[in-house]
C-alpha cells in the first residue's frame, strides 16, 4: 500500500514541474518554447544524476529509506521555491527550485522500484512493478489535470476582482504566448503578475503531494536490503 502511493506522490510532481514551469517561462518572460526548454536543463540534469546517484548509494548502504527520505525533503522544499516565481523574478530563484525538485524527483523515481524487490516475494515482484508504475502514471495525468484547472479558476477569480473591464474567458483562451495582447495596456503589467501568480498557485499541489510523499516514507518497514540471500 504505502509503496504505490510513494511513487504516486514522486511521478505525479514531474509532469507538473517539467510542464508548468517552461509555460511560466513563456507566458511571464516572453521566451520561446525553445529557450524555456533550455531553462529547464537543471531540472532534468539533477533528476537523471540523483537517479544514478540514489541508486548507486543505496548499492552500497542496503537501505533505500535515507534516501527516498532525502528526495520527499528535497522536492518539497525546491517545489516551494517554485511557487514563489513572479515577474522579475532572479535567476537564482529558478535555478535553485529547479536543483532542489530535480534532485528531490530523481531520487523518489526508483527506489520505489527497489523497495518492491525487497519487500515482495520474487513470483509476485512483476506484479508489484505494474502496480506501482500504474499508480505513478496514472496519478500525474491527474496531478496534471487538476493543476491546470486550479490555475483557470484562479486566473478567472484575479482578473474578475482587480482587472474589471476584462473578460476573463478571452485571457484564458488566448493561450499563454498570446494573452498579453487580450490586456488593454495600462493593465498589462497587472495581468501579468496574475497569470504569474495563478499558475505558480497550481504548483501548491506539487508542495502537498510532496509533503505528503516524505510522511508515506515513514510508513515503510525499516530494514536492510540483502538481494543476495532472497536469491541464493
Amino acid at each position: 500500500m504505502w509503496i504505490p502511493a510513494a511513487k504516486t506522490s514522486f511521478c505525479q510532481l514531474f509532469p507538473l514541474t517539467s510542464a508548468q514551469v517552461p509555460l511560466w517561462f513563456q507566458s511571464i518572460l516572453s521566451l520561446s518554447a525553445r529557450d524555456s526548454g533550455i531553462r529547464i536543463l537543471p531540472l532534468l540534469a539533477f533528476c537523471i544524476f540523483a537517479i544514478m546517484a540514489s541508486t548507486t548509494l543505496t548499492g552500497k548502504l542496503h537501505y533505500y529509506h535515507p534516501l527516498m527520505l532525502l528526495g520527499a525533503v528535497l522536492l518539497t522544499v525546491g517545489s516551494g521555491v517554485l511557487t514563489t516565481l513572479r515577474p522579475g523574478a532572479s535567476k537564482a530563484s529558478w535555478v535553485v527550485g529547479e536543483l532542489l525538485a530535480g534532485a528531490g524527483t530523481g531520487c523518489g523515481t526508483t527506489l520505489p522500484l527497489l523497495a518492491v524487490q525487497d519487500t515482495l516475494r520474487a513470483s509476485d515482484v512483476p506484479v508489484g512493478y505494474a502496480v506501482v508504475l500504474t499508480a505513478g502514471y496514472l496519478g500525474s495525468s491527474v496531478a496534471l489535470a487538476i493543476a491546470q484547472a486550479v490555475f483557470a479558476s484562479r486566473l478567472k477569480h484575479y482578473i474578475l476582482v482587480q482587472l474589471p473591464g476584462v473578460t476573463p474567458n478571452v485571457v484564458i483562451n488566448a493561450g499563454a504566448t498570446d494573452f498579453r495582447n487580450s490586456i488593454p495596456g495600462e493593465l498589462r503589467e497587472q495581468g501579468l503578475l496574475l497569470f504569474s501568480m495563478a499558475l505558480t498557485e497550481s504548483w501548491y499541489i506539487s508542495v502537498v503531494l510532496a509533503g505528503v510523499s516524505a510522511f508515506l516514507v515513514l510508513g515503510f518497514k525499516w530494514k536492510k536490503m540483502d538481494m543476495r540471500d532472497r536469491h541464493s
